[in-house]
């Protein structure tokens, strides 16, 4: 398991950990690249075996709409460059890999709404390989409003969303 940022008091952080699940002992490593800035409230999903991407965040004075996919292996970050409109910089929301694109869905963002939309990322992997012209798109604009809530996928075709 790996955590990158979160929040000390009111500072923003920028570490990264990693969980060694046979002897359940934390790590903290170093990452290279283009490393994310300090935030919280980002939201991460897995791509495979070797791949998370995390999108998002709040870094203390803004709302983050940035997309970055860290290669497990090498522990390398990379700013993904976004192609046409992107989702509204926000925080609290859920990123949820489902077959090759990853959900976007809920949050709050500038101004401090609490969102309802679902976005997908598409173009981000194909065959297995990352590549790095991806686009969002809107797939629903107003489902229930949701902020730091859950979504888990079951058999790739129903989505439970648990909000409280």
């Amino acid at each position: 398991m790996f955590i990158f940022g979160g929040r000390s008091g009111s500072k923003r952080l920028g570490d990264f950990w990693v969980l060694d699940t046979d002897i359940w002992q934390w790590s903290e490593l170093t990452g290279f690249g283009d490393l994310p800035s300090p935030r919280d409230f980002a939201a991460a999903s897995a791509i495979g075996n070797r791949k998370i991407v995390m999108y998002g965040g709040w870094d203390g004075k803004k709302w983050l709409s940035d997309v970055f996919v860290l290669d497990t292996i090498s522990l390398e970050w990379i700013e993904l460059s976004i192609s046409g409109s992107l989702p509204p910089p926000r925080c609290g929301h859920t990123a949820t890999m489902v077959e090759k694109r990853l959900l976007v869905y809920g949050g709050r963002g500038g101004g401090g709404p609490i969102m309802g939309d679902l976005w997908a990322l598409k173009g981000l992997i194909e065959e297995g390989i990352l590549l790095l012209n991806p686009s969002f798109f809107l797939i629903l604009n107003s489902l229930l409003i949701c902020f730091c809530h859950k979504i888990s996928v079951i058999a790739l075709c129903h989505v439970l969303i648990n909000y409280e």
